[in-house]
């Protein structure tokens, strides 16, 4: 009987291990697969482009080719990679629901040995193979031009499972880069303003377009009553009278003219002026003093008429408006239709601190945004992570953003922009601040600390990573304390900027070059990187005391950088915004002027 017994055992582990190798699928190996990628005939161009993103990068992880087939019954059972929500997703896994269009949630699963990628929505789709890509081979994508793919031997794997949901519905990195490479945008999960290719937009068309739909050149000469009444006159650089029915019908004829014009936008703007006089006459006063006596209150009606005009023609889009600078309080005794979004915008925010109590300048935002979040339907947030004063100059804003993001998401917020250096490439770590905030935009609870280090070790080298990680650090405790803030506009002659702390920075980078040399591996490519990093010191030197940061080469830096990466923007606006203008500056050693 123990001998039975005994035997039994033997078998029952036996079998175990057998049913777990039998389990195992190997995906390449040895530069050979047997897989073939599967779609269906009628997929969507982004569906396509989502198959020929998976052969591509596993190409530069494997060596291997896969074949792509637009045809259901094309391949081996068990040796399929079954791209986009198709009737064979359906028959191998029944229990899934229908996609809804709603978000870009997305799922990769295996069945056997056929791995099932799919979405939400067609970009779902996609990015459930970027996904795969990242999570199970080790893609990274840095920037438009550095990505990261780990060569293998081979890949098995057993059960695989992993679905995702974004805690914000539209996100949008404004950076230089994801706006000029849509392609890359898209494996950063950014889906405002993209093509079919990458699947369609989520996001607004325009901004600031009552000034431009009641236009001063079109209209002032012969209706000066169409604009802005302040201290007793018509002024033509100004918002529009919102009251008179002409400005109405005018704003309510050329936002239908967009829509028709521009249908894969999701929202279109009936916004303000950027800083214009608003109307003050009695019409708009009245109305003002119906809604808490808020300019806000007066926006809304008129945007909920604009809406009401044409929600049963678009049914589908959205009006957005602002709560921006005098209409970013929230009103009273006014709500905005289902079809208006409102666009906030915390153009005011300290850039340093966190959205709490130990923050007076973020206290008033926080209680706009609580405000709104009662109010409005559908909020936007237009948020602004740069120095619009100087791109360039070193900024921590990094270590706030998850906090902003998380306040943002709990008020449920559909959308999040997030301005950067948007013209150019020039802040020296836009590159890693695009791929945090993508990251913390499709997650906020995720370890920021742990994507930093992602990033910091693929972009600089595993040598000098961690190096720049401990001046991120050293930044964070120079420039930030409680009673420090800094806006938009910081000058490199901020209380927070010191000879010390150009000193400091600069022995961090130092110790980052020497340690890449040392090292060995992608020399080249790796100081590159870091001397993109450490041009935002060198501004800084260089502004601050021009002679030694000619005499330490900081200059020289500078422009080398400058040509190398094409920098042509340093500031938002000025008198002199061009990176020559920059170099002009530093030159002459003039202060102050620009």
């Amino acid at each position: 009987m123990c001998k039975l017994r005994f035997f039994l055992l033997v078998l029952a582990v036996l079998s175990c291990q057998l049913k777990g190798i039998a389990q195992t699928h190997c995906l390449f190996e040895a530069g050979k697969s047997d897989y073939t990628i599967v779609t269906e005939p009628q997929a969507t161009e982004c569906v396509r482009y989502a198959a020929e993103e998976l052969r591509d990068w596993m190409e530069k992880v494997s060596g291997v080719v896969l074949p792509i087939e637009n045809n259901l019954n094309a391949g081996q059972q068990g040796k399929r990679l079954v791209v986009g929500h198709n009737k064979l997703l359906c028959q191998n896994l029944p229990d899934i629901a229908a996609p809804d269009g709603e978000n870009d949630s997305f799922t990769y699963r295996s069945r056997g040995g056929d791995v099932f990628f799919w979405g939400d929505t067609d970009r779902g789709t996609l990015y459930a193979v970027y996904s795969f890509l990242e999570r199970e081979l080790g893609c990274r994508w840095l920037n438009s031009r550095v990505s990261v793919t780990p060569k293998s031997d081979g890949w098995s794997f057993g059960e695989l499972y992993h679905s995702e949901t974004p805690a914000i519905r539209m996100r949008c990195i404004f950076y230089y880069d994801a706006l000029g490479h849509p392609e890359f945008a898209a494996r950063l999960k950014s889906n405002d303003a993209h093509g079919s290719k990458y699947g369609g937009a989520l996001s607004y068309w325009n901004c600031h377009q009552i000034p431009w739909f009641v236009n001063k050149d079109k209209y002032y000469a012969e209706h000066p009553e169409y604009f802005a009444l302040v201290d007793g006159k018509r002024i033509a650089d100004s918002t529009p009278c919102l009251s008179n029915p002409d400005v109405l019908r005018i704003t309510i004829e050329e936002t239908r003219k967009a829509m028709l014009a521009y249908p894969d936008y999701a929202i279109y703007s009936v916004e303000q002026g950027d800083g214009c006089p608003y109307c003050q006459c009695e019409r708009c006063n009245n109305l003002k003093a119906q809604f808490g006596g808020t300019e806000s209150g007066l926006m809304i009606w008129f945007a909920n008429q604009v809406a009401d005009a044409l929600k049963d023609e678009f049914p589908d889009k959205f009006v957005g408006t602002f709560a921006y600078q005098y209409t970013r309080q929230a009103p009273k005794n006014i709500t905005p239709r289902e079809n208006v979004v409102v666009r906030l915008c915390p153009i005011e925010e300290c850039q340093l601190h966190k959205y709490d109590a130990n923050c007076e300048k973020n206290l008033d935002f926080l209680k706009d945004l609580r405000e709104w979040a009662q109010v409005a339907p559908h909020l936007y947030i237009w948020d602004y992570v740069a120095t619009f004063s100087n791109y360039m100059l070193p900024e921590p804003n990094i270590w706030v953003v998850q906090n902003r993001f998380r306040h943002f998401r709990d008020a449920h917020a559909i959308g999040v922009m997030t301005q950067g250096s948007y013209q150019s490439v020039s802040d020296a770590f836009d590159d890693m601040k695009a791929y945090v905030m993508a990251r913390l935009l499709w997650d906020p609870d995720r370890d920021i600390n742990e994507v930093i280090r992602e990033f910091t070790d693929a972009f600089f080298g595993k040598a000098a990573g961690p190096i720049i990680r401990e001046y991120l650090e050293f930044e964070r405790s120079s420039l930030i304390w409680e009673d420090n803030h800094e806006d938009l506009y910081a000058s490199h002659e901020a209380d927070m900027y010191s000879d010390e702390f150009v000193t400091g920075a600069k022995d961090y980078f130092a110790r980052a070059r020497q340690a890449i040399i040392d090292a060995g591996e992608n020399v080249e490519e790796y100081i590159e990187h870091l001397e993109y990093a450490e041009i935002s010191i060198c501004v800084l030197e260089l502004l601050r005391n021009p002679a030694q940061g000619k005499a330490d080469g900081s200059f020289d830096l500078l422009k080398r950088v400058i040509e190398r990466e094409g920098i042509t923007i340093w500031q938002e606006f000025g008198k002199k915004t061009k990176a020559e203008d920059l170099i002009e500056i530093i030159e002459k050693e003039n202060r102050g002027w620009y």
